[in-house]
């Protein structure tokens, strides 16, 4: 039956996700998210549908947990595919729940609330790019956000931070306000002369 490989997945991952989390859970995790990663564009609509609200839920939650680079890059990966392939309607508020989380959040530099901070920049960023013509009103807010992280003595959220707003301002195509778009040059020429190199480094990806 066509549902049984995403639907199946799925449950799989909901499972390992729900549980308490090992390292072999998150090894498996990577595996479950590259099966689904592959198998998203040749799934129908209707079998995606059937099963995405429950399908993006895992995915912010398990990105919440902190999870490691690889495994976030694949959960970003599968949210912007399945919000291509199947209904669009629900990014507009998974954006605002990564906003939220990024809000209340911006002390912590270790633990998982500090992957969970990183990892809410990234899949902020990819979403940006993927989908950002449709998101373009509601992302001008992650550059307030953006502003906000730069303010953090850690270099990998300084550096997290411009690479998001990288992604919103070529994901948007220069429709963001005017004001916005001085804020984000403002950040990539302060990050120009930052201390660290990750962080010049991101500044200069900004600046192209």
């Amino acid at each position: 039956e066509e549902s049984c490989p995403f639907d199946g997945f799925v449950h799989k991952l909901k499972g390992l996700v729900h549980g308490k989390q090992t390292t072999e859970d998150s090894q498996q995790c990577f595996f479950v998210l590259s099966h689904i990663s592959s198998i998203i564009a040749g799934t129908s609509k209707a079998v995606l549908n059937k099963s995405q609200r429950d399908f993006e839920d895992i995915l912010i939650k398990l990105l919440l947990q902190g999870a490691s680079p690889p495994v976030r890059r694949l959960i970003n990966s599968c949210l912007c595919d399945v919000l291509r392939h199947g209904k669009n309607i629900s990014m507009y508020s998974r954006v605002n729940d990564l906003l939220g989380y990024l809000a209340k959040n911006v002390s912590s530099n270790s633990g998982v609330e500090y992957e969970a901070r990183i990892g809410c920049m990234e899949c902020l960023g990819a979403l940006a790019y993927a989908h950002g013509s449709q998101l373009a009103q509601l992302l001008g807010e992650t550059i307030t956000v953006a502003a906000r992280q730069m303010r953090s003595s850690d270099a990998r959220t300084r550096s997290a931070a411009l690479l998001m707003v990288k992604a919103v301002l070529e994901g948007t195509g220069g429709a963001l306000a005017e004001q916005q778009q001085i804020e984000a040059l403002k950040m990539a020429k302060q990050g120009a002369s930052d201390r660290s190199d990750v962080v010049r480094m991101a500044a200069g990806d900004c600046l192209q």
